[in-house]
């Protein structure tokens, strides 16, 4: 059963960034929608080319977090027989809890700041939380039993 559910996750994950990088190799994102900047001539036509690397990290962004929100649902869904396997395991999850508010919230401030006005430093200040939820990613799937 946990075997079954890790293996479920991860070919969710696999397939979403497989899914998005087929669909984004090109590196070009369609002209309107979310990640076009709000630059429109007299005409209403847009001026500006969608912001492709603000999409992939928010792409990236909301991929680790899947994977920390998966470590975690799976954790409170098998609490019982996690806790029989070894109580480190809630613990460890535990001590990334926190973090993981903690960077999705400094994540949504700095996507709303880069949403009104788009500057390099912004996404770097993204790229930098990006970093943060990977690793906190990979930390919460290591806390989880192997096999």
């Amino acid at each position: 059963m946990k075997r079954r559910i890790k293996l479920c996750v991860m070919m969710l994950v696999i397939s979403a960034f497989i899914f998005c990088w087929e669909g984004c190799k090109s590196g070009k994102l369609e002209g309107g929608g979310f990640y076009a900047p709000n630059s429109t001539n007299a005409a209403g036509i847009a001026t500006a080319h969608p912001d492709y690397k603000f999409f992939i990290c928010d792409l990236a962004f909301s991929t680790a977090y899947s994977a920390v929100d998966a470590a975690f649902t799976f954790e409170r869904n098998n609490r019982k027989l996690l806790w029989k396997v070894s109580p480190e395991i809630k613990h460890a999850l535990d001590k990334i809890r926190p973090a993981a508010w903690s960077t999705v919230q400094r994540y949504a401030r700095a996507r709303s700041a880069y949403l009104l006005s788009p500057t390099p430093a912004g996404l770097s200040t993204l790229e930098t939380v990006l970093i943060e939820i990977q690793k906190l990613a990979a930390s919460a799937q290591a806390a989880l039993p192997k096999g």
